[in-house]
Parts: C-alpha cells; sequence; structure tokens
C-alpha cells in the first residue's frame, strides 16, 4: 500500500477502538449508578409509623400522670391536717400571752367611778361602798400580777366640772379628788409606789349615751366631777 492508504486504514483503526471504549465506559458507568442506589436503599433503615411512636409516649405519659395526682389526692388531707394543727397551735400561743392583759381589762371593767360634791374633793359616804369594791378588785389584780411576773401601775385620774371656776382651777380641783382617792387606797393596803394620780381639770367630760360630751348646767355636769381608775401594765 501506498503512504495515503495505510495512513487511511490506521486513522479508520483509531476510530472503531475509541467507539468500542465509550460503550464499556457507559456500561460500566451504569453498573456503579445502579450498585450503589441499591445499596444505599439496602441500607436505609426502616423507622416505625409516627402513630406508633405517638401511642408509646402517650401511654407513658399518661401512667406518669396518674400516679402524679394519685399522690396529690393523698397528700392534700395531710397537708390540710397539717396546716390546721400549726394555725391552731399558733392561736393557743396567742391565747396563753394574752390571757392575763384580759384578765386585767375584765378586773379594769369592774372597777368603778367614785363621784364628788361640786367644788369639793372629799369622798362622799354613798362613795365609801364604791371605794372599798375598787380596793378589793385592786387587791387581787396586784396578786395576779405577781404570780404571773408582771408589773402594773395603777393610775387615779381626777376631773371636774366647768362650773367650780377657771381651767386653772379645775385642774387643781381635780389633782386634789385624785389625791385623796390615792390616800385612802394606800390606808387600805394598796402599795404606795403602784399608784399614780393625774390631774385632768375639765378637759375630760363624760361622753353620754349619745356619743356627745355631757355638758349644761352644774346640776347636768354632774357625772364629771369624778375620780377614774386605769390599771397600766408597766
Amino acid at each position: 500500500m501506498n503512504n495515503p492508504m495505510k495512513k487511511g486504514c490506521a486513522l479508520l483503526l483509531v476510530m472503531l477502538l475509541s467507539v468500542a471504549g465509550c460503550g464499556k465506559k457507559k456500561k460500566c458507568a451504569e453498573n456503579c449508578v445502579s450498585t450503589t442506589d441499591k445499596e444505599t436503599t439496602v441500607s436505609m433503615p426502616v423507622s416505625q409509623e409516627p402513630k406508633e411512636l405517638q401511642s408509646v409516649f402517650d401511654d407513658d405519659i399518661a401512667e406518669f400522670a396518674l400516679v402524679d395526682e394519685t399522690q396529690a389526692d393523698a397528700n392534700a388531707p395531710k397537708a390540710e391536717s397539717v396546716a390546721k394543727d400549726q394555725e391552731k397551735a399558733v392561736d393557743e400561743d396567742m391565747n396563753n400571752e394574752f390571757s392575763w392583759i384580759d384578765d386585767e381589762n375584765q378586773h379594769e371593767q369592774d372597777l368603778k367611778t367614785v363621784y364628788f360634791d361640786f367644788d369639793k374633793y372629799a369622798i362622799k359616804q354613798d362613795q365609801e361602798a364604791v371605794v372599798d369594791h375598787n380596793v378589793d378588785i385592786l387587791k387581787k389584780t396586784l396578786v395576779e400580777a405577781g404570780n404571773s411576773g408582771k408589773k402594773v401601775t395603777v393610775v387615779v385620774e381626777g376631773h371636774a366640772c366647768h362650773s367650780a371656776g377657771s381651767a386653772s382651777y379645775n385642774l387643781a380641783l381635780s389633782e386634789k379628788r385624785a389625791k385623796v382617792l390615792k390616800d385612802r387606797l394606800v390606808q387600805a393596803g394598796i402599795p404606795n409606789d403602784k399608784i399614780k394620780i393625774v390631774g385632768r381639770g375639765q378637759e375630760c367630760p363624760v361622753i353620754g349615751k349619745d356619743g356627745k360630751a355631757v355638758t349644761g348646767t352644774r346640776e347636768q355636769q354632774w357625772p364629771n366631777r369624778r375620780d377614774d381608775i386605769n390599771i397600766l401594765n408597766a
């Protein structure tokens, strides 16, 4: 063969070989893709249905909820009982702490007012029984205070009406009324250092049943001419 023919044959041979190689590569590529897809599909785990998973958790939660509610119902009466016991204990402590004060206030309520004649500070005959009554109450109060370790002060307050004279005069008169009653209490056995006196003058008139201060004529003001006795916890 001449050279041009040899070249043509050689070129044809190269082309045939190239076509054959491409066919093999394409077949190999298809096989690789198919194999990869197959392996991937086989390796994927099969998951449970969402409904199945939800039912499992729902059962557990319902069980726990039932346990909690049962425990709460069982503990509720105990907690309520404990709270009531604590409240009762507090009430008892408060009652014990203030029981003596309540007794003291009761004694003070039992004390009676001592009344005086107009512009006088001597104790009237008809008031002697009132003084004796107050002495008995005060002695009982002092004994109870001593047994309880308490200290009390007896305060005698003298008062006057505004008809006897000026405000300063009525103040002095009220102090004399308080002083004379204190002397009688001391004579009856009440310790002198337990009694204090104070003159209120005409500044503290009696409040009547209508809620108003007693005023008016000399006769109408008779309730203001008085001595009041108070018991103070020192």
